[in-house]
């Protein structure tokens, strides 16, 4: 779900626009489905997905597409929270904008603070 905080990858992207990472996860997405793999994200009519947020999309609970639940650029943790009735699931990924690698980059939280990036819920029927 989320790669090592400080892991390398994520600063090879350097450009945060939501439109940058829809078209990044399109494209991974619609080269998945050519060879038969669902694609990245989970389906928008999965049982019991409700309030799906991604940064940068107003429309995620209703239009749920991959860009969703893919986060490249980012360096990021996820926090899972179980209902007591133990019927719902709740998923959030926090994280910081990546920076290149061998900067040393110190915390900024102004100008690049930890926040939640995506998130969604799961409810047992």
């Amino acid at each position: 779900m989320a790669g090592p905080l400080g892991a390398s990858g994520p600063n090879s992207i350097t450009n945060h626009t939501f439109a940058n990472l829809k078209s990044l996860a399109d494209q991974i997405a619609d080269a998945e489905t050519l060879v038969g793999v669902n694609p990245l994200g989970l389906d928008p009519a999965f049982p019991g997905l409700q309030n799906v947020y991604r940064e940068g999309d107003t429309s995620a609970d209703s239009l749920r597409q991959p860009a969703d639940f893919y986060s490249p650029d980012t360096f990021n943790y996820v926090t899972f929270e179980i209902s007591a009735d133990g019927q719902t699931l709740s998923v959030k990924t926090y994280g910081i904008n990546s920076y290149p690698a061998d900067t040393f980059a110190e915390p900024d939280l102004t100008n690049n603070p930890v926040r939640q990036i995506l998130g969604f819920t799961l409810r047992a029927r």
